[in-house]
């Protein structure tokens, strides 16, 4: 019984801390835009405001709250818009997001927020790949994510005012010093991991091709041992999400209400599970991006096995090239 209790203890302490005040200043922004979806009966339109509200609402725990929020919204949407128009000649768009993943990485031994905002930029550089269109077509997507990042930014400052702050924000974590050879570095292994990625996922002809080079983005860290070990965990809640959303789209009735919930309850949860293990908050990430296609009326089943896919071919590449980097040019890098 003893053990048994020990390994639920070292289970729960997977979720924690789990920031309740951040759930609850997020999750209105978020709902509102899938609501607009539900009575408009756009799906498509609302699954994507909701997707930028979902990013931007993580800006109210970074140092400077206010300005991160607002210029995730404004890169956010110049990214979309940018990602859009040339993600049609991949020629150009290839060397568009390698440098962007390499001017993102650099960022992060120099400013965690105005690295978390380039993250954001990038991200949804990749993400506007699957969306390739004319100038009018880009234009849409951008106003979209525009609206609702800035909706999301005014609602969650607002219920922050109102509502008292559970959690401080965590203290600076930068693995390496910022040194010429080390931005150089780090900056090239981000490039090169994020064009490989995009690389193999295209030649392997996978439907949501973006999640590879963004998984890749995503868990490289500045160490080795550190990037093995978020590339695991990313797979594990990726798993995880990707499983629990899918298995609910099959077992509970198709309601247009109760898909909304769900997916509000999921970034909700991805909100609270911020500073908690990574696995954990990659699985509520998971499920709220299965759940977000749900809405959109695709297929979750299909893009749940692609976003398996991808994340451990991307996770994978990451881990590949970081090893390479510590084992040859910078050794300081493995530990």
């Amino acid at each position: 019984m003893m053990r048994f209790r020990a390994r639920v203890e070292k289970f729960a302490g997977y979720f924690q801390p789990f920031d309740w005040h951040h759930a609850i200043v997020c999750m209105p922004g978020l709902a509102a835009c899938l609501l607009y979806g539900l009575i408009t009966h756009d799906a498509l339109t609302a699954a994507m405001a909701a997707g930028a509200a979902f990013s931007v609402g993580f800006g109210l725990r970074r140092f400077r709250q206010t300005r991160s929020m607002l210029g995730a919204a404004a890169l956010i949407t110049a990214a979309t818009l940018v990602g859009s128009l040339t993600a049609g000649h991949f020629f150009v768009y290839l060397p568009l997001v390698t440098l962007a993943a390499a001017g993102c990485a650099g960022l992060a031994l120099i400013d965690e927020d105005i690295w978390w905002v380039s993250l954001q930029a990038t991200i949804a550089l990749l993400l506007a790949s699957h969306y390739a269109g004319g100038l009018d077509a880009a234009l849409h997507r951008a106003g979209i994510v525009a609206l609702a990042g800035v909706f999301q930014m005014i609602c969650v400052l607002a219920l922050d005012r109102l509502i008292p702050r559970g959690h401080p924000k965590a203290a600076r974590n930068v693995p390496i010093p910022a040194t010429r050879r080390t931005l150089t570095v780090y900056g090239l292994v981000a490039g090169a991991s994020v064009c490989l990625g995009m690389l193999a996922a295209y030649g392997l002809h996978l439907d949501k091709a973006y999640w590879a080079p963004m998984t890749a983005l995503i868990v490289l860290k500045p160490k080795y041992q550190l990037t093995k070990q978020r590339g695991f965990e990313r797979l594990v809640g990726n798993v995880a999400g990707c499983a629990v959303a899918t298995g609910l789209t099959f077992v509970l009735p198709a309601r247009g209400w109760l898909d909304l919930g769900l997916c509000v309850i999921g970034a909700g949860c991805a909100y609270a599970l911020i500073r908690a293990r990574y696995a954990a908050f990659s699985l509520a990430v998971s499920f709220t991006a299965v759940m977000l296609l749900y809405v959109a009326h695709t297929s979750a089943l299909h893009g749940a096995e692609q976003r398996v896919y991808a994340t451990l071919l991307g996770g994978l590449i990451a881990i590949a090239v970081m090893w390479t980097a510590s084992q040859t040019v910078a050794r300081d890098f493995a530990i």
